[in-house]
């Protein structure tokens, strides 16, 4: 979506979800800075949902918003392993979507902010593209040895 990527990370993306002080850049483009405190360690992991195959046609847009997050964190939680569970912090987003829809878009990014929001994730950046709807999510957790 070249020609509205932008408007559409303005009008729905941005400040649909918590902010945090330790992102010094943002959403906006495709990459963030974000500056973890000293010490600490980062875990990632990504998690991707493909229309027809993860999902069916037809699923709410404002539940695969929500699923998006909730589908990192359970996969962050099995990261700690014993250890001190990770503090979700930061989510890219990668986005396909077959057409413009403000509708769709507008309750997915509502459903997103619902699950980042009680975690305190910021959603920093991603890449939005046209194409059968594909929703990629990547979050970032801190982990301390102290925990």
């Amino acid at each position: 979506m070249a020609a509205g990527e932008f408007e559409l990370i303005a009008r729905f993306f941005a400040g649909a979800t918590g902010r945090r002080t330790d992102v010094a850049a943002g959403i906006g483009d495709d990459a963030a800075l974000v500056v973890p405190p000293p010490g600490a360690e980062i875990v990632s992991v990504c998690t991707a949902l493909h229309e027809g195959v993860d999902f069916p046609p037809g699923t709410p847009a404002g539940r695969l918003g929500r699923r998006a997050i909730e589908d990192g964190l359970r996969a962050l939680a099995e990261e700690a392993r014993g250890g001190p569970p990770p503090r979700p912090a930061w989510a890219l987003l990668g986005l396909t979507l077959p057409a413009p829809d403000e509708g769709w878009t507008r309750e997915f990014a509502r459903g997103l902010g619902q699950a980042c929001r009680p975690t305190g994730i910021e959603l920093v950046g991603g890449d939005t593209t046209r194409g059968p709807l594909t929703i990629v999510c990547t979050l970032h957790a801190l982990r301390s040895p102290e925990g």
